[in-house]
Formats: C-alpha cells, structure tokens, sequence
C-alpha cells in the first residue's frame, strides 16, 4: 500500500491532468449525446414509422466494438478528442433515445387529449405536458449512459485524446500493477460521482408533483424545492459551459504547426523508441518536439500520419507488410527484402522510411520448459505430431495478421491447437504460468521471456517474419525541418537485439519509467549529452 501511496505522490501531477481530461472528454460526450437522444426520441415519438428503423440503427452502433469503431473513426477524423468524443456519443445513445421514445409514449392518452380539449398546440403539448411527465425516465437513461462514458472513456487512450486510459494501458502493456490502480481506481470513482451527480439532476428536472406527495405540499415547502432545482440546474449550466469553453480553447492553443510531433505505438519497446526520437530531436535540433506516445494499432497510426496529425514514429517493417499493405512474405524470405518493400510502399505514400535501428523483434513459440521436456519439443514442426492439441495464448492480432496463425497453418500444414486465448501486453505470460496457455508468441526482446526463461521453439521452416524497427517520418516534415533527418539517422544501427531486450527488461520487471530508460540508454551511448 505504502508503495502505490508513493508512485501517486510522484505521478500526482500527470494523474491530475489525465483525471481532468478524462472529466472534460467524458461531460462534452455526455451533452452531446444528452442532446441528440432527446431530440432523435422526441422525433420518433411523434412521428409515427421512424421508432423502428432509428432504434434498430442505435441498437447496431451499440453492438460495433468500440476499437473498431474507433479504428474507423480515426481516418475520417484524425487521431485525438474527435473520434473519442464521437465514438462516446454513439455509444451513449441508446439509453436516451430509448428511454425518451418510452417515457413519451407511455403518457396516458386522455391526458393528452383533455390538453388538445383545452386548446393546446402539439408543441404546447409536448413542452409543458409530454416532456415533464417523461423526465424521470428520461433521466435514468441520461444515468446510464453517464455512469457508462466514463469507463467507455478509457479507451481513449489508443488515438491519442488522453484520459485515464493513458495509465490503465501502459499498466498493461509495462505489467506495473501500480499503473493500472492509478488509471482504474480514479475512473470508478468518477462513474461513482457521475451517477450521484446525475442523480441530482434528476431530482432537479422532475416536476415538484412527480417527486413529492402532492398532499405534503405546501407554499414554503414548494419555494424551497424550485429554489433547490435552480441552484441544481444554474450550477450544472455553468459547469457544461466552462468545461465545454476550455475544450474548445485548449483545441485552439494546441494548433501549433512549427511543432514536430513523435509518437509511437503503445508496447512497451515502441514508446521507449518514441523517446528516443523525442530526446534526440531535443538535443541536436531547435525545433518545438511534441510527444504523442502511445496511439494503438499500425493502421491507426498508419492514418494518422497520412491525415497529418503526426510527422514520425517508429515501426516495424514486418508489421507494414502483414497490417498494413496486408501481404505475406514467403517462408524463408530474407528480410532486406522484406524491409525494401515497405521501404517502397512508404514512399509511394509520401513517407520516407530510414534505416533500422539494428534489432529484429519477430514473433516466436515459446513453451515453458516443463512442457518442452514432457512432450519433447524443439522445433514448432514438432508441434504438428502432438496429439494433445494445446492452447495457445497470443496478442490480439496474431490471429489474424498474414504473418500469423495464417502463415504457420499454410506452412506447418498439421499443426493444431485447441483454441487460441488472445491478451493485451504481458498478460499472455500469466496465461502462460498458470496453466490456461500451454504455448505463447513472445517476441525475441520481450522483458518476460527473458524473466521466465521461456523456451523458445525453432521456426524450421521459416514461418514467421523479420520485425526490423526503423524510423517512419513525413516528407512533408522532412522539407519543412531540414535538420530532421540527420538527427532521426543518429539512432540507425544504434540499439542490438541483447540491448533492446535490457531496455525492456528496465521498463516491466525493474519498473524503471520509459522515458528514464530511453533518455540513460543514450546518454551511454554517447548520442546526447548528459546535461546535468
């Protein structure tokens, strides 16, 4: 307890910005879905044949994985808030515009018609009778959806717009526990606050007869409760339009187009290689560097830097050529090969691709060494003569890349498991170690195998692909900064395989911050100054 007390004094101050991002991403969310649902539920409500097709569309948003919506988002949108915010929003929806559509509808018939008998235009109607007598469940749906963009938020995180996702992933992804409580304990308790708060405002919209017996009533009493809901209403007005106004100046003072903006996907290696770029730049050019660190798969990235929203990052050729140009290299391609033609399709896009940092990081079959001794395991072709299929635990991509599960099929053409268990970061170790996985894809620098000594099977028949690493930037940012590419060559040939898999070893077992390993790692080197 006394250590995690400890790392939230040290991280206070990018907890208190994540947890105010996180707020900020969250209310615009909510008061726009706020917004749309109730109209969209009024619509439907009051126009007879629309409930259907528009509930039916709101149900199928609500059933679309929030990653893949997000990943759809973001080359239309760009990375950062927007396809945050958006993805939110329809993911909020439903809850409102369902609960508006019932609460209207649900409103007794005769007393709708005695207001027409009394000479009530519809729209006087639906003002002062349909929309008061539908609140209370209007506001429950509003809770929900609250209560629920809160957590949604967090996943945030992968196109760059912030939150508390930041900490909860990086948790995963560095296997630091402390991490993952910094991120996850300040979001339950924001949905804790949110659902209280909405809870408020419930109270405060509801009409006095609704929520209080009617016979209890009286003059004092009633001037009380109206004061009470003003004051609810004017603070929550007041709060909607000062987040929603610093939102709209931070996007504005953010605009900064003399900046050179680094980032890099969210493993483990990939951000400590954004620093690096980071620091590099900083110490050998003048230019205003910017990090973006930790945006989510190659494609999202990938669109990212076409859309302009970064000018470089790190990336591995074999994941361009499975993820992104959606290729597989023959077995026993060489990877020079390999790397020349992403180097190729890059600049086809308008992107130059630099030489390799000096490391490969492919994926692997890795065992315990329990498992390679009982079966007698050394090679992966060994594997397709088990006759116990075994369960293998892998990243979420591993199933689906060219270079996967697809290409050790169509090569180790009898080779089975049982199932395939899929993990964020280091999780599929702890599958590994307690039994639920019996085979994993480690790659050849990762911090755990090297902990757990995981036994690695040779790929004898050359299935799996080359993972150099090399740096991708704009050539756009290049013209426009000259001094960019001299100082980015700095790191090509600068880190060997047994020295990235101490990096990542610093960061996951040692708990070391990336950007202290990134920043020593080169002072060691020799390719920037300590300046202290």
């Amino acid at each position: 307890m006394n250590g995690f007390i400890n790392f939230l004094i040290v991280e206070r101050k990018d907890l208190m910005i994540l947890i105010w991002d996180h707020i900020e991403l969250t209310m615009i969310s909510v008061f726009f879905a706020i917004i749309i649902g109730v109209l969209l539920g009024i619509f439907i409500a009051t126009v007879e044949g629309t409930n259907r097709p528009i509930l039916g569309l709101a149900n199928i948003m609500q059933a679309v994985p929030s990653l893949a919506a997000l990943g759809l988002l973001v080359p239309i949108l760009g990375i950062g808030s927007h396809p945050a915010i958006l993805m939110v929003v329809l993911y909020s929806l439903l809850p409102i515009l369902k609960n508006t559509y019932t609460g209207i509808k649900n409103i007794n018939k005769q007393t709708i018609e005695a207001a027409h008998g009394i000479g009530m235009t519809q729209f006087q109607v639906l003002y002062k009778i349909q929309l008061p007598l539908a609140l209370p469940v209007i506001m429950a749906g509003v809770r929900i959806s609250s209560v629920t963009a809160v957590g949604l938020m967090t996943i945030a995180a992968y196109v760059g717009a912030g939150g508390l996702g930041n900490f909860v992933i990086s948790g995963i992804q560095t296997s630091n526990n402390y991490l993952m409580l910094a991120g996850a304990i300040p979001a339950c308790i924001l949905a804790l606050i949110m659902d209280i708060v909405m809870g408020k405002l419930e109270k405060a919209v509801t009409p006095i007869s609704l929520s209080t017996d009617p016979r209890l009533l009286t003059q004092e009493h009633i001037k009380k409760l109206k004061s009470s809901q003003r004051r609810v209403l004017t603070i929550a007005m007041i709060s909607i339009v000062t987040v929603i106004s610093i939102f709209i100046f931070s996007l504005i003072s953010i605009k900064d187009d003399e900046a050179i903006v680094v980032s890099s996907k969210p493993e483990v290696e990939g951000v400590i290689i954004g620093h690096m770029i980071a620091d590099v730049l900083e110490a050998h050019t003048d230019y205003t560097i910017k990090r973006n660190l930790g945006l989510g798969s190659s494609s999202i990235i990938y669109s990212a830097i076409l859309n302009g929203d970064i000018d470089i990052y790190p990336e591995y050729s074999g994941s361009v050529y499975s993820g992104v140009m959606k290729k597989t290299a023959p077995a026993g391609t060489p990877a020079e090969v390999t790397f020349q033609k992403v180097k190729e399709f890059y600049s086809e896009n308008s992107l130059v691709y630099l030489d390799p940092y000096g490391f490969n990081n492919q994926y692997s079959i890795g065992i315990l060494k329990e498992t390679a001794d009982k079966y007698k395991l050394k090679t992966i072709s060994d594997l397709e003569n088990m006759k116990e299929n075994l369960v293998l635990g892998c990243d979420q991509e591993f199933p689906h890349r060219a270079d996967g599960i697809p290409a050790l099929k169509s090569i180790y053409k009898n080779l089975n498991f049982k199932k395939y268990l899929q993990f964020q970061g280091t999780l599929m170790y702890e599958a590994l170690l307690s039994g639920d996985a019996q085979v994993i894809t480690p790659f050849t620098t990762d911090a755990l195998r090297m902990k757990y000594d995981i036994f690695i099977l040779e790929d004898d028949k050359s299935a799996l692909s080359n993972y150099h690493m090399a740096t991708v930037v704009s050539m756009q940012a290049l013209k426009k900064f000259p001094e960019l590419k001299n100082a980015l060559n700095l790191l090509v040939g600068s880190i060997s395989e047994s020295e990235m898999a101490s990096l990542n070893y610093e960061v996951v077992v040692n708990k070391r911050t990336q950007r202290e390993v990134a920043h020593t790692f080169l002072i060691k080197k020799g390719i920037i100054k300590n300046k202290l």
